[in-house]
């Protein structure tokens, strides 16, 4: 639902997996994804920061929780977690594209 664009059915879907599984991977991604499209930085980073918590070897997370901290002005919260998901990825370009991409919104605070 959330690539067609319903975002609000999606999110209800999330909230019934997480009620029966909380740690699953999927949902709680797709909860920070939709928080972030729709500009809620705070709750995003919430939703990726919890995730990581159940999920620390996922360069996904750290990836997604770096822009959001960037997007809170959080510069170096977001330069920690992108390098984590640099590491953990074994320096993977589409991680190293991000990190050029964070620095950008950095720049612009």
């Amino acid at each position: 639902f959330e690539e067609l664009g319903n975002l609000q059915i999606a999110n209800k879907g999330y909230q019934q997996v997480l009620k029966l599984q909380p740690k699953n991977y999927t949902a709680n991604m797709g909860i920070g994804n939709l928080a972030y499209q729709r500009g809620h930085f705070q709750l995003a980073t919430e939703a990726f920061t919890l995730t990581t918590s159940y999920y620390p070897t996922q360069a996904d997370v750290w990836n997604n929780l770096a822009y959001s901290y960037a997007q809170l002005h959080l510069d170096e919260k977001a330069r920690h977690a992108i390098n984590r998901a640099i590491t953990i990825s074994d320096s993977k370009p589409q991680y190293l594209q991000s990190k050029q991409e964070i620095e950008a919104l950095i720049m612009r605070h």
